[in-house]
């Protein structure tokens, strides 16, 4: 194989390492988790595991429009239609392709997409895919928001997140809703970090609105539900288009059939079973932020920033000496100079964990 690397390629890696922004991968983290996304603690959960398929899974053989597709894939996008509370659904391998696949087939070159600023990387590459006319608005400003719909030519997409990945805040998605009233355009709504996080909108919060307004939504099964892939939920008619326009979707082997099931089984046990562990971390949510005096969300997502990234990483370092797994998200992740600690409350934190780790950053604060 060859040796050489292209100059310009390797300055770009050059400039992350004097940035000290170089990406690598790491070990896994070990320790207390205020880390990952298992917000009900299911991964490590034996009564979960042991409901879902734990046999091999072999390879599918093709893309679902050629030899890919099975009867478990059917069954079970049918079920999460139901769920759902939509005509239909479909199942895409993650969420980055869920989102990709479906903003870059039904947006085209004369249409509009209207983002939140702090919409997920996913959605702004499928933004650029799409070749549509895409402009970002400030984010949860429903009057800046207005100010681009008025201006919005062909086709107009709105899409935003209900929970924001890196913030932790709510999308005013019923403002937005009732915009709808005045201005023609499409809702699209990414539920990865809100779906089976809270008992009062166990399956998202367009359980809360009127979701008949709304065009699509994306749900995730690799954060709460702590199985991998995704599903687009919608119209029968939007399926369809996904179906034979989504190249993300055409064009990606399909999972094993046990991977579907799995899906299946997993919603299944978290309807009968879920409730305690939501209920439970909103209790631990309620706890953390009866502890601290800075700016706190309602989601399992907490923030702490406004530091040099420097700090950042020594905070990291000490609390990693008390067991305790975090990370900083520096830029490119975030914008320059909006660094900060992604903090994530779970189910399975006890409150002794959070006692500590609020100690903690006290202490070196």
């Amino acid at each position: 194989m060859s040796d050489y690397f292209p100059l310009h390629l390797q300055n770009k890696i050059n400039t992350r390492i004097a940035n000290n922004t170089l990406r690598t991968l790491q070990p896994p983290l070990t320790g207390i988790d205020f880390s990952s996304n298992d917000y009900l603690g299911l991964n490590s959960n034996k009564f979960y595991q042991q409901a879902l398929n734990a046999h091999s899974a072999s390879g599918s053989g093709g893309s679902r429009l050629l030899a890919g597709n099975t009867t478990a894939a059917v069954t079970t996008e049918k079920y999460l239609a139901q769920l759902y509370n939509t005509e239909a659904a479909l199942i895409y391998n993650c969420g980055y392709t869920a989102n990709v696949g479906l903003l870059q087939s039904v947006a085209s070159r004369h249409d509009t997409i209207l983002y939140d600023e702090l919409c997920h990387a996913s959605i702004i590459d499928g933004t650029k895919l799409a070749l549509a006319k895409s402009f970002s608005f400030e984010h949860n400003n429903v009057r800046k928001l207005e100010q681009k719909l008025k201006i919005a030519t062909g086709e107009v997409y709105v899409v935003v997140e209900s929970v924001y990945s890196m913030d932790g805040d709510c999308a005013p998605l019923q403002e937005i809703i009732d915009l709808k009233r005045k201005y023609n355009f499409n809702i699209i709504v990414d539920e990865a970090h809100a779906t089976c996080t809270n008992p009062a909108a166990m399956w998202g919060v367009w359980q809360q609105v009127d979701d008949r307004k709304l065009f699509a939504r994306i749900h995730t099964f690799s954060k709460a539900i702590a199985l991998h892939g995704a599903v687009v939920v919608g119209s029968q008619a939007l399926i369809n288009y996904l179906i034979n326009y989504s190249r993300a979707f055409i064009y990606t082997t399909a999972m094993p059939a046990k991977y579907y099931s799995n899906i299946q089984l997993a919603h299944e046990y978290i309807a009968n079973n879920g409730e305690p562990l939501m209920l439970q971390l909103q209790k631990n949510i309620k706890l953390y932020r009866s502890l601290f005096d800075f700016e706190t969300t309602s989601s399992p997502i907490q923030v702490l920033q406004n530091l040099p990234v420097e700090k950042l990483r020594d905070i990291c370092a000490i609390l990693g000496k008390h067991n305790i797994q975090l990370k900083p998200i520096v830029a490119p992740t975030v914008p320059h100079g909006k660094e900060r600690l992604r903090i994530t409350i779970h189910a399975h934190n006890t409150p002794s964990e959070l006692l500590q780790f609020h100690a903690l950053i006290n202490t070196i604060l």
